[in-house]
């Protein structure tokens, strides 16, 4: 039976750090970059970790294009959906502590506290400047 742990700041840093990679390597750029890869289905494995790029139902009827990072035994620390009709851009933790700028919502049993932070805009520079923002939690 496998044990699944709360996410830290570790493994924020890890997401956070590695979407940033794949982001870089891809060069997304603008909504459009990020739509092809989303639009594909990606899914990149990293070890035990996985980064999967995809597009889901959404409010409203509307889709988005959802990017998730899972860990072996930890879950998804990251999770990101960009809505390009209702123009926003939500990021969403699971992790053991609470960040700034983020809304709690609800803490689960194994202890990761769920929160999110909503931008109002589909901009792939405001996505990566909070990634950025995310990979030097580790320094907090």
């Amino acid at each position: 039976m496998t044990t699944i742990l709360p996410c830290t700041r570790k493994d924020l840093t890890i997401a956070a750090t590695h979407i940033l990679a794949f982001f870089r390597t891809r060069n997304i750029t603008s909504f459009s970059d990020l739509q092809h890869i989303a639009k594909q289905g990606v899914r990149v494995a990293h070890r035990t970790d996985a980064l999967t790029f995809e597009t889901r139902p959404s409010w409203q009827g509307t889709q988005s294009h959802d990017i998730n990072y899972s860990r072996d035994t930890r879950g998804i620390p990251l999770s990101i959906c960009v809505n390009p009709l209702l123009q926003y851009t939500l990021f969403f933790l699971k992790v053991d502590f609470t960040l700034d700028f983020y809304e709690h919502f609800v803490r689960d049993p194994i202890g990761n506290m769920h929160q999110y932070r909503q931008f109002q805009t589909i901009s792939i520079p405001v996505v990566t400047n909070e990634l950025e923002r995310l990979a030097a939690s580790q320094s907090a």
